[in-house]
């Protein structure tokens, strides 16, 4: 086998890896976008961290005020909104519309 085929071969098996490890959120299923059942599913005292795993995004920032930031999330439904409110890294406020 050639070089090129050896380097070629060996970036697709570390690829693949990778994927298996960490799965994107478009990979899993989830287009990034919030629905109302993962919406739910996030609670007060959440981290963004935990908020990303089960939405699959962080959202945009809409206000940075430290010790509070609001996050904007694409809602997977037109014209709905929704934002979460973090106050030193935890959840402490959602808004669903």
């Amino acid at each position: 086998m050639n070089r090129i085929a050896r380097i070629a071969l060996a970036g697709t098996l570390v690829l693949g890896v990778l994927a298996g490890v960490a799965p994107s959120a478009s990979a899993a299923g989830n287009p990034g976008c919030i629905t109302r059942s993962e919406f739910r599913r996030v609670k007060n005292g959440m981290t963004l961290t935990q908020v990303k795993r089960i939405v699959g995004s962080a959202g945009r920032v809409s206000l940075s005020s430290p010790p509070i930031v609001i996050r904007d999330f694409t809602t997977c439904t037109r014209f709905h909104v929704s934002n979460i409110t973090f106050w030193s890294g935890r959840v402490d406020g959602k808004l669903y519309i």
